[in-house]
């Protein structure tokens, strides 16, 4: 403004735990315009965060204000637990809880299945929040026992965690109990 031709530094506050900020350019000269990059980590709490940035010349500083909307999303699988006769299925329900505006796709994953036991979802991927029914097929040769697993939901570069247990138990006729 009015012929001003100083250089101007660019910091802000405000930042929640986990978050950096970097400017480029970090000072601008007279008029002109920098990105500011806003870093986070994958424990930095969902929630929005007022910010203030600073531009600093000699004794002149001015204000401007922003704010951060840090989205995330949590899991859960429901029963916790329940038992399948070796052959047949069970259904769990796979809940994925958007927190402060999540609207990103979830895909599914589980680890931690005896071999024999396959998982499918419906649907495959959810858009924010939403429920999912996962399917765990046995087959009449999958071993009688207890196998807590883990289903991974999986958003970009954000994954959390569920934990549940399926016991399958020996079809009518035999099979031993294993573990």
């Amino acid at each position: 403004m009015n012929g001003f031709a100083g250089n101007v530094a660019l910091s802000v506050s405000g930042l929640p735990t986990g978050v950096t900020a970097s400017f480029n350019p970090a000072t601008v000269t007279g008029s002109g315009a920098s990105t500011m990059t806003l870093t986070s980590t994958a424990g930095t709490p969902a929630g929005s965060y007022p910010l203030t940035v600073t531009g600093t010349s000699g004794a002149l500083s001015h204000t401007a204000s922003a704010t951060l909307a840090i989205t995330d999303f949590s899991v859960s699988a429901t029963p916790g637990s329940q038992s399948v006769v070796a052959g047949a299925s069970a259904a769990y329900a796979v809940a994925v809880t958007a927190l402060n505006g999540f609207a990103g796709n979830v895909a599914f994953s589980v680890t931690g299945l005896p071999a024999g036991v396959t998982a499918s979802f419906n649907p495959t991927t959810l858009s924010g929040g939403g429920s999912s029914t996962m399917t765990l097929a046995t087959t009449a040769a999958t071993i009688a026992g207890s196998y807590p697993f883990t289903v991974t939901a999986t958003s970009g570069n954000t994954s959390h965690t569920a934990n549940a247990t399926v016991i399958v138990t020996a079809a009518a006729g035999g099979g031993t109990l294993a573990g």
